[in-house]
């Protein structure tokens, strides 16, 4: 039997600690009547460990303790199969905002309108424009851009700020126009077209991550190094969450409402375990069926890249900085005192869909992932024209075996059931009192790194929460 607490009970529970659910986290706490419970699988404190904090020593994040480190079968089509054992996800409190390579852009205008099409006219682009602002704070300080900063946000928790550009960018630069390709200053207007001056998630040399939303909140409690097991229904409502940890089993019960930010692999696991999926998949692991909802764990989306790998001139990349040796020894001893230091074909709208489903019933086994990159002819195409494009800049113009994911779409938001797994407010259908918020609920892959969506989510959740 789990231990009693005669006090545990809070008006909402946030499963999952990460990017989406830290940020509502600490929105529904400026409501000082709200009491909020976060449980975490991973550890917390995360900018206390060197490797979070400094952005130079990101690449050296993935297959530690940080890092769900997910077995994912990457293709699966046309007669050939391809596992990968270490898909990367944050394992840690602030999820994979602690652990990504901090891309701080949107996606063009044309994805959110098609949002729209499942989620209703609250998901077009122009409606979504004001949450991509709410949380984050724009600085240059050093006059990086050299110009008027573009519209990001300025009001916001989360400080955001332009890259130093390293040589080769002037020669990149110089090659990408030559061949008639237009420069950006701005790509947080709905355009995305031109090469441009990246915005990152790095505030003075230090990593940004959604902690920052919950700095100062008495009425939050965290528990981390805690995993949820199931969430629990009488009848069709919510009433809590069970959760195995370090204090043992426990079940936590919850006033107004459960919201799931698991992220895009673990919140269709825990749907599932909690008995609301594909009946099928339920009863062939001996799982009781309390909302056949036969859209979660489907839709599955990913950015498949191809990395270009080309030698440049000694002075002209930062790769010696980044990869261990004594030049990245030297940058990290020169960062620890002032916090300062020294291309790929990315198919951006994928038409191939994969899934997620249980392994087994055991809530600590890892789902069984597929994205099933290019099942789709069209996406085959894409990615070879995206290489070709690559060369023609690099090889004709004047002067890496990693993978980035963005996996998203596994719980994505429809107009019913047989559409989607959470409607256009991301409730659960079929359920009362449940709310999915994080990057699953995704009908469409944004073109563009996910970071800023995920947490547009995050705070127009808020909004629909409050009215």
């Amino acid at each position: 039997m789990p231990a009693k607490d005669q006090n545990a009970k809070y008006d909402f529970i946030i499963i999952g600690g990460g990017t989406a659910g830290l940020c509502v986290a600490g929105r529904l706490a400026e409501n000082t009547s709200n009491s909020i419970l976060v449980i975490e699988v991973g550890k917390g404190n995360p900018l206390e460990e060197e490797m979070i904090s400094t952005p130079a020593l990101a690449f050296h994040l993935p297959e530690t303790e940080y890092d769900w480190g997910y077995e994912t079968t990457m293709v699966d089509s046309h007669g050939f199969k391809r596992v990968e054992k270490h898909n990367t996800r944050g394992k840690v409190l602030g999820g994979s905002s602690a652990l990504n390579y901090f891309s701080w852009m949107r996606g063009s205008k044309g994805i959110y309108d098609e949002w729209a099409e499942y989620g209703g006219e609250d998901w077009t682009f122009e409606n979504c424009r004001s949450f991509f602002k709410k949380g984050v704070s724009f600085t240059d300080e050093r006059n990086i851009l050299g110009m008027e900063p573009p519209d990001v946000g300025s009001d916001g928790p989360l400080k955001v700020s332009p890259t130093l550009q390293i040589p080769l960018a002037t020669e990149l630069k110089r090659a990408w126009t030559s061949r008639g390709y237009p420069i950006t200053n701005d790509i947080f207007d709905g355009t995305v077209n031109g090469m441009t001056h990246l915005v990152r998630s790095i505030y003075q040399g230090i990593r940004s991550i959604s902690t920052d939303f919950i700095q100062g909140r008495p009425n939050i409690t965290i528990k981390t190094s805690t995993m949820a097991s199931k969430v629990l229904l009488e009848g069709q409502s919510v009433i809590g969450v069970e959760t195995h940890g370090i204090e043992g089993r426990q079940i936590y019960f919850v006033e107004k409402e459960v919201i799931l930010s698991c992220g895009v692999f673990e919140t269709p696991k825990l749907l599932m375990l909690s008995g609301i999926g594909p009946k099928d998949t339920l009863f062939s692991h001996g799982l009781n069926c309390s909302v056949d909802s036969p859209n979660v764990g489907k839709h599955l989306q990913d950015h498949p890249i191809l990395p270009h790998v080309f030698r440049v001139k000694d002075g002209y990349s930062l790769d010696p900085v980044i990869r261990p040796g004594p030049q990245h020894d030297q940058a990290a001893l020169e960062y620890k005192k002032h916090q300062t230091g020294p291309m790929a074909s990315d198919l951006l709208r994928p038409l191939s869909r994969g899934k997620v489903t249980l392994r087994s019933a055991n809530f600590e086994d890892q789902p069984y992932i597929n994205l099933n990159f290019l099942e789709h002819p069209v996406d085959v195409v894409g990615l070879r024209e995206g290489v070709r494009f690559i060369d023609d800049v690099l090889l004709r113009g004047d002067g890496m075996t990693d993978v980035i994911t963005d996996p998203c779409g596994s719980c994505r938001m429809g107009r019913t059931i047989e559409e989607g797994v959470v409607n256009g407010r991301l409730k659960v259908f079929g359920v009362q009192g449940l709310r999915v918020v994080d990057a699953s609920v995704m009908p469409v892959i944004p073109d563009g790194r996910i970071q800023s969506p995920v947490y547009m989510i995050a705070e127009k959740v808020i909004q629909m929460l409050l009215s």
